[in-house]
């Protein structure tokens, strides 16, 4: 037993109970809760016909108790328990003030005004108040705990209220901002002094010392529940108390000489856990669900089990279970019905975590935890991730009655599964791509492809990237191996991208494979794309619906073998438009159709081949001729036949080649020696929005020597065992309060506690980005060590470039610039933090000297060497034959251009000779390539006047 711990339940409270339930026997209790979860998360146990104002208050009645059944707190018709049990409560309640259901630390507490009741809204159930602290995130998830409870169909009255000793308008907005503990320590008060039944903070660790009717507050994560375990520590143990730790990977630091109290680490099962709790063998117990399942455990274990399973604590000796876990919905019920179950008035806590995919971070976790008074406590988390390679999963891992899936909770536990995108294309043109699915194309490491226009895009794809190639004519006979490829690829932990023609929900499978996809809970996201229905008919100049001439318009998919029985006379009556989507052979069917139906024989028809392409083939016609004008390929691919007398407007309204890009047909050669230089990207950009064809011709080479990789190599060992050491010149105090400027899940208390010193690794180009990595994973170590490191990027490029080797930057500069990169960091950087600069041997010093001058712990590394990269003569003179512009972006590029044209023994008059021009970005430029011999046309402003 504890000797200072919780203090024992009132008699008072016992013997209320106790009267309530003999009276509702006596009296025949009509409200009984069930035995299964219906009566948990069903529709309200309390008739309508119940008059709700002679309900007795929330306030007379004392809490609601979660554990022990609905019953026990007004949910009786009969009038002598009711007042019976009120009473008891009330004396219970005044005789418990100040004996332990008080946090004896706290100096703030503020007491509930008994003159003063909560407001009773009208409604069938005892009224449940929600606070939260001050905080911008506490507030937020405050309405979601709110709005999740009711929509468990919980028979209770939701609402939320403020704390007491807050400021209701004094709401805090700030990243870097974490819960005091002496807000915390309000928010137990409101909760053990009854103005609140649900507490929700925010609290990035574990509060130090507890209230006695509260006793532990676990995090979520499966090394963080150990912690919590640790945390036990700091309560009075005694020679009885054991604690049962079901977890391998930080037990030796649960050792009796710091807990206080006996420990044991065996491969118990749940059912086996439960019984230690049962039999008093253990005072608390940590359940990780990837020990459960995988670390020993003889057996699976499915949802019905779970909310079947009933505890009894031993007496005297609250029990404390943590169980982590991914789940939704029907896991969440499950955990409630199996609260509902458990026969105890003292503690007990079930956690449950909700892992929601929200820009590939979890959320905050939920931890409920019920007290011998009945208190509700929700403490919010936000767990520090091993990013960004750690996927969590968002539906949830089994369904009522059926066993969990191993093999997927395996991969969401650990951290593989990857990601698919279902990504409509269009018509396949890239230039009709949406920017996210360009971005996602880039970024994919396998191309599941559904659409033989797809391959222009191929362009776009990483060099590591993996296609397979599915006829899309196959439709739904391949489905069964479209779903078997993407689930393998999804297990390994691959990005996948499944291209699909058109919008991907509108004329296609993607609407059949997005269901398959959920029925075997794999998550996906849909990009949308351009319609083909409607990009195809704008080009040809079709408005599908005009006032007057076609005010509405029909699409039918020419496969349905319901086609015939449909009345296309009664759709389009006289003036609307009809589309199909069919092969060309379907056109003599779908003619003769129409014509039996009443259409005229001289209605116009249009056919679009590759519709939505720039290059869709257009054959007009009337319904008599179509056969006629429709000629069969051997392979044929589907199209639009379109309807309709808006038809005829293709004549006046096509303007297809007249669309207005003024470089369109231009071709400009960009010398680079940095693709990540981000004034010649700026300037990539542009001009091909406005249809020029770019061309890059790297002018330098990457070069890492030797001695380069025995100083990535002793660096890599130095972050890895935490012993890297910059020398530091004046300790600069943090200020009180830094602006972050990136979202990292550390606060200012952080690196003592876990004894660690922060590591920034800022990356000045995609070269010192590739360098890094590549000889990182040459070296075997893995990728997710780097979890505890921080990146910073200077620009937009090496952010993309970071993104394709895994790593989410957690700070980019606005500026572009090493420059603005240091400016910037120097307003959140910390005397703890230490900086390494990875560039090459040429760039910049000017980011490690100013922060140097700012007295911070900076490290610049040379890791590699650019050298001149000599192309041969005829692939320069192919190039210059092929461009019409060379652009000049910087003067870094103009001698090394000079260099390669002197090699390859070209003189001046390689270009002169040529109809090619020599553009300069700036007046510096322009100056360089004069010094060199080059003769300038004009400025990057010459093709703006075009």
């Amino acid at each position: 037993m504890r000797s200072g711990g919780q203090a024992a339940k009132p008699a008072g409270a016992a013997g209320a109970v106790g009267a309530a339930k003999a009276a509702g026997a006596a009296g025949g209790d009509d409200f009984a809760a069930p035995a299964d979860m219906s009566g948990v998360f069903g529709v309200s146990r309390v008739p309508e016909s119940r008059d709700a104002s002679k309900l007795p208050r929330s306030a007379d009645l004392g809490r609601v108790d979660l554990l022990n059944g609905v019953n026990k707190l007004g949910f009786t018709n009969n009038k002598a328990a009711v007042a019976q049990g009120a009473q008891g409560l009330r004396d219970a309640q005044a005789g418990q003030d100040g004996k332990g259901g008080k946090w004896s630390q706290s100096e703030t507490t503020v007491q509930a005004d008994n003159a003063v009741r909560p407001l009773r809204l009208n409604t069938n159930g005892p009224l449940v108040r929600v606070g939260a602290i001050p905080w911008q995130i506490a507030v937020d998830r405050a309405e979601w705990v709110v709005s999740r409870l009711r929509r468990a169909g919980l028979p209770f009255h939701l609402t939320q209220v403020p704390v007491s000793g807050f400021d209701r308008h004094s709401i805090i907005n700030k990243e870097d901002y974490y819960a005091s503990p002496a807000q915390v320590e309000k928010v137990f008060d409101a909760l053990l002094n009854r103005q609140i039944e649900i507490g929700v903070i925010a609290l990035p660790e574990l509060p130090q010392k507890l209230p006695a009717g509260i006793r532990v507050a676990a995090i979520s994560e499966v090394v963080a529940a150990e912690y919590a375990l640790v945390s036990l520590s700091d309560h009075p143990a005694g020679e009885h108390d054991f604690i049962g730790v079901y977890s391998f990977s930080l037990a030796r630091q649960l050792r009796s000489e710091k807990l206080g109290a006996h420990y044991e680490q065996r491969p118990y099962n749940f059912e086996q856990a439960l019984t230690c709790l049962h039999e008093g063998v253990w005072g608390a117990c940590a359940i990780p669900l990837a020990d459960l399942i995988f670390d020993g455990c003889s057996s699976e274990y499915s949802v019905e089990v779970l909310s079947k399973q009933r505890v009894v604590p031993p007496a005297g000796q609250g029990a404390v279970a943590v169980l982590v876990s991914d789940c939704e919905d029907e896991l969440a019920a499950a955990v409630f019905s199996f609260l509902h179950n458990v026969e105890t008035e003292k503690i007990y806590r079930l956690e449950i975590e909700i892992a929601n995919l929200v820009s590939d971070r979890k959320e905050r976790a939920g931890s409920c935890i019920w007290s011998e008074n009945n208190t509700y406590f929700m403490s919010l988390y936000n767990p520090r991730l091993e990013r960004p390679f750690q996927r969590w999963l968002c539906k949830p891992i089994s369904e009522p009655g059926k066993r969990i899936n191993k093999q997927l909770c395996y991969s969401i536990l650990h951290g593989v599964t990857g990601n698919v995108h279902l990504i409509g294309i269009g018509s396949g043109a890239p230039k009709q791509l949406t920017i996210e699915a360009e971005y996602l194309l880039r970024r994919t490491d396998l191309v599941i492809c559904r659409s033989p226009q797809a391959e222009q895009l191929f362009y776009l794809l990483p060099v590591k990237a993996s296609i397979l190639d599915i006829d899309s004519d196959a439709r739904l006979e391949q489905m069964d191996f479209l779903l078997e490829q993407i689930i393998d690829a999804w297990r390994k932990g691959l990005k996948i991208a499944v291209l699909i023609r058109g919008d991907g929900y509108l004329l296609s499978c993607g609407g059949v494979l997005a269901k398959s996809l959920i029925e075997r809970r794999v998550p996906f996201q849909l990009t949308p794309g351009i319609s083909i229905s409607i990009s195809g008919p704008s080009l040809a100049g079709v408005p599908l619906i005009f006032p007057g001439r076609s005010p509405h318009a029909h699409l039918y998919d020419g496969s349905d073998p319901m086609l015939s029985t449909y009345r296309f006379d009664m759709t389009a009556g006289r003036q609307g438009t009809l589309l199909f989507y069919i092969v060309p052979s379907q056109g003599r069917y779908i003619a003769s159709l129409l014509m039996r139906q009443g259409f005229s024989a001289h209605t116009a028809v249009m056919f679009l081949a590759r519709p939505g392409h720039p290059e869709q083939g257009c054959v007009v016609s009337t319904l008599a001729m179509l056969e006629h004008a429709l000629s069969v390929p051997a392979n044929e691919q589907p199209g639009l036949l379109i309807v309709g007398e808006i038809v005829r407007s293709h004549e006046v309204m096509d303007r297809t080649d007249s669309g207005y890009k003024p470089l369109l047909g231009k071709s400009v050669l960009i010398p680079s020696i940095d693709n990540s230089d981000e004034r010649e990207f700026a300037w990539q950009r542009e001009w091909e929005e406005q249809g020029a064809h770019i061309i890059k011709l790297r002018l330098s080479a990457v070069l890492v020597d030797e001695d380069n990789k025995a100083v990535l190599r002793d660096l890599f060992d130095q972050i890895l065992r935490g012993d890297l050491c910059l020398p530091s010149v004046i300790k600069v105090p943090a200020t009180k309060h830094k602006e972050r400027l990136f979202e990292r899940d550390r606060h200012k208390n952080e690196p003592e506690q876990l004894n660690i010193t922060p590591v920034w690794l800022a990356f000045l180009s995609s070269d010192a980005v590739t360098t890094f990595f590549d000889e990182y994973l040459a070296s075997g170590h893995d990728m997710r060590q780097l979890s505890g490191c921080a990146f910073a990027a200077p620009n937009d490029e090496v952010y993309r470039t970071l993104s394709e080797v895994g790593i989410q930057a957690d700070y980019t500069a606005p500026g572009q610039t090493a420059e603005d990169l240091a400016g910037d960091m120097q307003r959140f950087l910390t005397s703890q933090d230490q900086i390494l600069v990875f560039r090459g041997a040429e760039d910049s010093e000017m980011m490690e000297i100013m922060l140097n001058m700012a007295k911070f712990r900076v490290r610049g590394v040379a890791i590699y060497h650019r050298q001149n990269s000599l192309p041969p003569a005829d692939r320069l003179l192919r190039l210059f034959d092929e461009a019409e512009y060379i652009a000049f972006a910087t003067v870094a590029v103009v001698n090394p251009f000079a260099y390669a044209m002197a090699a390859a023994k070209l003189g001046h008059d390689a270009l002169r000779n040529r109809p090619i021009r020599l553009l300069a970005a700036d007046a510096d430029v322009q100056e360089a390539l004069l010094d060199r011999g080059f003769q300038v046309h004009g400025s990057f402003g010459y093709l703006a006047d075009l």
